[in-house]
């Protein structure tokens, strides 16, 4: 009677184990001190199997950075939805990406990239390219919309959408080590929408229902 021979696990399911791991390692201990036996391990494998699917430390690096780009992925097709206001849509969306960008795993891929931008001078871009084609359809189309109710005049819709994402993320700020405390967070990020919304022609309503001026 033949007996059927235990496969192991799926290629899918080593491959994410061997990224999660690798990801890890970079971003504690950087690209020259990450220990490819530490990552084997951790991932429950072995050199000899981890260079038959990542032929150098240099490709496993790339693969576990554009890997981790994928936990940073958003879903913002909820702006499709009109009844808020742009102020109060941009603002919600500001919150989010302050908590998103400033979340530590962010940073410390922002600084290990920088750190590495020499040995890998495309791989910032892009992972950018590959987190923001996430959202970034569902903001510019947003901000066609407003365009086209002649609320704003957004020239170039793509740019503003980038714009915006990095002006209420504060990464670079972040990374320089400035900090907002906690409870002026909101008032900042309000101030920071209504200076985008006015760059752009926007007319931002007072108390009283009057554009402001």
């Amino acid at each position: 009677m033949l007996v059927a021979k235990n496969r192991g696990r799926p290629r899918k399911s080593i491959d994410a184990e061997l990224l999660n791991a690798a990801a890890e390692e970079f971003l504690a201990h950087g690209y020259e001190a990450a220990n490819i036996d530490t990552i084997a391990a951790a991932a429950a494998s072995t050199k000899p199997a981890l260079y038959r699917r990542y032929s150098s430390k240099k490709t496993l690096f790339e693969a576990a950075m554009l890997h981790l780009a994928k936990d940073f992925e958003i879903d913002l097709s909820y702006l499709t939805d009109e009844k808020q206001t742009p102020e109060d849509v941009l603002l919600e969306l500001a919150q989010f990406f302050h908590r998103h960008i400033g979340s530590a795993k962010v940073l410390a891929m922002s600084r290990l990239l920088i750190i590495e931008g020499v040995r890998f001078p495309t791989l910032t871009v892009t992972l950018r390219k590959t987190v923001m084609q996430s959202y970034l359809p569902y903001l510019i189309e947003y901000f066609e919309r407003l365009n086209q109710a002649g609320l704003t005049r957004i020239g170039d819709t793509t740019e503003a959408s980038v714009i915006f994402t990095t002006l209420t993320g504060g990464p670079f700020e972040r990374l320089l080590g400035v900090k907002i405390k906690r409870a002026e967070v909101t008032a900042h990020l309000i101030e920071l929408v209504r200076f985008f919304l006015a760059g752009y022609g926007y007319q931002i309503a007072n108390k009283d229902g009057d554009a402001a001026l």
